[in-house]
C-alpha cells in the first residue's frame, strides 16, 4: 500500500487550471492500479456539450451546480484518482465529499508557469477567456494572478498533501504523491 492510502481510498487532485491534474492523474492511476475520472469530463458527458458552452448557456452558477454533482458522483466510488476542475476546492461540499473518500492532493502551480501553459494550450477556458479582452501572455497572467489570489486559500485548506509542480515532470510529481511527501507553499 502506498503512503497514507488505505485500501482503495481515492486520491483527488485539486489545483489551478493547467497544473497537470489530468496528466498526473493518468500516471498516478496507472501506478496505483486505480481508475482515473475527471470531474470536467463527467460534466461534459452528462450535459452533452463543452464547458464553454455550459458557461455560455448556464453561467458559472449553472456550471458549479453541475460540478458539485460530478464531484459527489466520483467521490462516492472507491479506487479512483479524481482529477478535479480548478474551482472544485472553493465549495465546502466538494471538499467534504472528496475528503470522506480519501486524500486530497493540491498540485500547486505558480502564476507565471500557469499563464505560460494556458497561453500554449489556446482558448477554451471560460474563467480566462470570458475575462480577458485580448488573450496576450500579459493579460492571461494578470487574470491568473487574480484567480490564484482568490483560490490559493481554498486549495491550501483542502489539501492533505501539497506538491509544487512548476519545475517537475509528471513522473516526479507522481513519485512525491505516492511517497506522501509535501512541499511547503507560502
Amino acid at each position: 500500500m502506498e503512503a497514507g492510502l488505505a485500501d482503495r481510498d481515492n486520491v483527488a487532485l485539486v489545483g489551478f487550471m493547467a497544473a497537470g491534474k489530468s496528466t498526473v492523474g493518468q500516471l498516478l492511476a496507472a501506478r496505483l492500479g486505480y481508475r482515473l475520472v475527471d470531474t470536467d469530463q463527467i460534466i461534459v458527458d452528462q450535459a452533452g456539450r463543452s464547458i464553454p458552452d455550459i458557461f455560455a448557456a448556464e453561467g458559472e452558477t449553472g456550471f458549479r451546480a453541475r460540478e458539485q454533482a460530478a464531484v459527489a458522483q466520483a467521490a462516492g466510488q472507491t479506487g479512483l484518482v479524481i482529477s478535479c476542475g480548478g474551482g472544485v476546492a472553493r465549495d465546502p461540499a466538494n471538499v467534504a465529499a472528496l475528503r470522506a473518500g480519501g486524500r486530497i492532493v493540491w498540485l500547486a502551480l505558480g502564476a507565471e508557469e500557469a499563464a505560460r501553459r494556458i497561453v500554449a494550450d489556446g482558448p477554451g477556458r471560460p474563467m480566462i477567456d470570458d475575462h480577458v479582452a485580448e488573450r496576450t501572455p500579459a493579460a492571461v497572467q494578470r487574470r491568473v494572478e487574480e484567480l490564484l489570489a482568490e483560490r490559493t486559500p481554498y486549495y491550501r485548506a483542502a489539501a492533505d498533501q501539497v506538491v509544487v509542480v512548476d519545475q517537475r515532470t509528471p513522473a516526479q510529481v507522481v513519485q512525491l504523491i505516492v511517497a506522501g511527501e509535501s512541499d511547503a507553499v507560502v
